[in-house]
């Protein structure tokens, strides 16, 4: 039973969901037949369980009764009728969520029974529901043109000569359209620099123009955070975009759902990233503010509640990076406890490590790189980098020696898993090593290994070997 699209379905309901479904499916009574409720009721007792209990010969029996020959087709139907009032429930609860939606069908059908007072009365309950929800999303907006459109319609039928709102419709479907159309552009410029691929992006430059004559990205949450997004990734004056959208994002909050205005988010941290790599100081603090007011009102955890241990590791990189050490100190063990049970221990002592590495505290560093035990190659190599710093800054050259060397033969061993990256540690071993031999003895030397450091590709710790020449 463990393959069946029943039991995948079921487990993949949260638990307030599965709770939910166990009072909606009693609430149906005779409605439902007396098998599939106890096939239901055997799912919920038995969810934490694993083994033999789910074999369908021992879920049959406790149904119908161990004295009865297990029926693979009777098996089948009830987990099919089960798999059928789940998918129901989930319907119900969809709609449920969304009044306005089930006000608008209601609106629908009085129209068509031309019950005109009801129909009134619908119609201002949905004008008041829209104005007491502040989500202001493409789908919101999709809504409010949908509504329009039912109100000219019932225009229409009562006399067409005092239709009145046309020009209310044709903007309220432009803006929805605008919405929709500057969100898939944006996800679909997010998949092209992953996938190396490109879109037409169809009537997107006129309705651009159309966007900034009606300055609607400063009128409409909606258009104006997917307008802003796709300026910021596009145009010359991208920074400019950029300041536009974080200068927002505060208010943005209240006008999207919490997943989508995640991924609005994400687009400026993304962009912050985009913009320190590329070596613009200025964004190492955008982005640590970023980080620091995303993770402190819940923007960056998981559903959960959790934190992934990846932002954990950024956010403490790019404070520690512009000088937040005190601030950085206390986050590291605050967000502890915040991170998966699996990862918590390592990202904990990893990122410890280094800040008592980038306060010069190699005495309490060192060891505890040392004795990381690590699962993401990435976090391993994050230590040998600091361990060789550590090592070349203490001039303990014979150290250091044999820790390339082995850190070579793990780049060699680790090759399949590295991809590209391989080459970017191994020009970190190469331009240490000359460090080693030529620092300090031969200014002739030192000056060409400036100059090649300065154009090796691709070599992140640059800024790091710069400074470690004497001249």
């Amino acid at each position: 039973m463990k393959k069946s699209k029943l039991y995948e379905v079921w487990c993949g309901l949260p638990s307030d969901y599965q709770q939910l479904f166990e009072k909606y499916l009693l609430s149906k009574g005779n409605l439902v037949r007396p098998d599939v409720l106890l096939l239901s009721d055997y799912l919920v007792k038995n969810k934490n369980c694993d083994g033999d209990i789910w074999k369908k010969e021992t879920v049959f029996a406790a149904i119908y009764g161990a004295d009865k020959p297990y029926h693979d087709d009777t098996m089948r139907h009830i987990q099919s009728f089960l798999t059928k009032e789940i998918e129901q429930f989930l319907v119900a609860q969809e709609h449920s969520q969304n009044a306005q939606q089930e006000t608008l069908a209601l609106a629908k059908v009085y129209r068509r029974l031309k019950l005109e007072k009801p129909f009134q009365q619908t119609m201002r309950r949905l004008g008041q529901l829209q104005n007491e929800v502040k989500i202001r999303d493409a789908s919101a907006l999709q809504l409010a043109a949908a509504a329009e459109n039912v109100w000219i319609t019932h225009q229409t039928e009562q006399s067409r000569s005092e239709v009145s709102s046309l020009q209310t419709l044709l903007d309220a479907e432009e803006k929805a359209f605008a919405a929709a159309k500057l969100r898939s552009v944006c996800s679909a410029l997010s998949y092209q620099s992953l996938a190396k691929t490109s879109h037409d992006f169809g009537l997107l430059e006129e309705l651009l123009a159309r966007v900034e004559e009606k300055k609607w990205a400063e009128t409409e949450a909606s258009i104006g955070a997917y307008y802003f997004i796709y300026r910021m990734n596009t145009s010359a004056e991208s920074k400019l975009f950029f300041e536009k959208l974080r200068q927002n994002l505060a208010a943005y909050r209240a006008h999207f759902e919490p997943e989508e205005y995640l991924k609005i988010y994400l687009g400026a941290v993304n962009y912050s990233i985009k913009q320190s790599n590329q070596g613009d100081e200025e964004f190492f603090r955008q982005l640590f503010e970023l980080y620091k007011n995303g993770i402190e009102t819940s923007i960056l955890l998981v559903e959960d509640g959790t934190l992934s241990p990846y932002t954990y590791k950024n956010m403490t990189a790019t404070g520690l990076r512009i000088g937040e050490s005190d601030y950085i100190f206390s986050f590291i063990e605050k967000y502890r406890k915040f991170l998966p049970v699996e990862f918590r221990q390592n990202y904990y002592e990893y990122n410890l490590a280094r800040y008592y590495f980038t306060t010069q505290n190699f005495d309490k560093a060192m060891p505890m790189l040392n004795k990381l035990t690590y699962g993401d190659i990435f976090l391993q190599l994050g230590a040998k980098v600091m361990l060789l710093k550590m090592y070349y800054q203490l001039d303990e050259y014979d150290a250091l020696d044999a820790f390339l060397r082995s850190f070579q033969q793990f780049l060699h061993r680790k090759k399949a898993s590295l991809s590209y990256h391989q080459q970017n540690y191994l020009n970190i071993i190469h331009c240490t090593k000359q460090l080693m031999v030529t620092n300090g003895f031969d200014k002739i030397k030192s000056l060409k290994l400036r100059e090649e450091i300065s154009a090796l590709q691709p070599l992140t710790e640059r800024e790091w070997l710069l400074k470690a020449i004497k001249n």
